[in-house]
């Protein structure tokens, strides 16, 4: 929504400082508030500045202040189509972003791209059922996420699982191949910003799904994605890599397509190399696509390093 905004604001200023605070409670307490607040300094002038003072806090007395210089180009990265600013806290947050640079692809240059669930449950009320019946398919929400997977039916819901195939949902119902899901919001103090699982359709017999609202979903644009595919693009999706880095971008506790369509991606074929290994491998877990894509990095740093 600002990214007009950034575009005027970034190219009449300069940024020199940014301050971040590590807790929304304790500087907005008995507050709802869902975005990061920060306090930025900047210069209206077209010299170039070299680099950005980042500093945080615990709280909103200012105490315990840690802080960095980081590069210019590391938080404002002009050449991009969106010109979003980055804002990392530690060191090894700055070089995180220095290695994604290299990885120059991302979900829409591949071929995919992260939606919105298009079930609005209070919309679309008089559809939804509690029970499974003759006319009626899965809806997917954030709670059959379970171990990485789709675990359906839950045996406890809090909300009606199915939705029923009509004229009046078929907009609303999307075919039943594989994808990887995406939780659309998380607090802030959760361990994962980006919390996914895996839909494989070879586990359910209904050939429609529907998918509630606050799930975001990841589908191949032409066809339908192969297994080392989806298994790939869901290491990464699941890493600490990405989850730290959507959280360097993004200080919201939603997950927005337009920025997660935007995350630097390494190639199709080093996608399907971590698709091909994860599959290999007896665990889902953050820690074990961490591994794999570690090892990527390992490799491709070598390879520059010969050239």
């Amino acid at each position: 929504y600002f990214k007009r905004f950034r575009e005027w604001f970034l190219s009449n200023v300069r940024l020199t400082n940014l301050h971040l605070f590590n807790s929304r409670g304790d500087v907005f307490d008995g507050d709802e508030i869902l975005q990061e607040a920060i306090i930025l300094k900047a210069i209206k002038t077209q010299d170039k500045i070299d680099a950005i003072m980042v500093s945080s806090s615990e709280n909103m007395h200012f105490e315990e202040i840690t802080g960095h210089e980081v590069p210019y180009q590391t938080i404002v990265d002009t050449n991009s189509e969106n010109m979003f600013i980055m804002i990392p806290t530690t060191e090894e947050e700055i070089h995180l972003l220095n290695t994604m640079k290299d990885w120059r692809n991302n979900l829409l240059t591949l071929g995919f791209r992260l939606k919105t669930g298009p079930v609005v449950d209070f919309r679309a009320e008089k559809l939804l059922r509690e029970e499974e019946g003759d006319n009626t398919v899965p809806l997917l929400w954030a709670n059959h996420f379970s171990n990485y997977r789709i675990n359906f039916p839950d045996a406890d819901p809090k909300n009606p699982q199915y939705i029923i195939n009509t004229k009046e949902s078929k907009s609303l119902l999307l075919d039943s191949k594989d994808y990887i899901l995406v939780k659309r919001f998380t607090s802030k103090e959760e361990r994962r910003r980006i919390q996914c699982a895996l839909y494989l359709s070879e586990n359910f017999t209904s050939n429609m799904v529907g998918i509630e609202n606050h799930l975001n979903y990841v589908s191949k644009l032409k066809g339908n994605m192969t297994k080392d595919e989806m298994y790939g693009l869901f290491a990464l999706l699941n890493s600490t890599f990405i989850d730290t880095y959507y959280r360097i971008l993004n200080g919201s506790t939603q997950v927005n397509a337009t920025e997660m369509n935007a995350i630097p991606l390494p190639s199709l074929q080093d996608v399907k190399q971590i698709g091909k290994q994860l599959m290999q491998m007896d665990s889902l877990s953050t820690e074990t696509c961490d591994t794999i894509i570690e090892e990527l990095i390992l490799v491709n740093d070598i390879q520059a390093a010969a050239v």
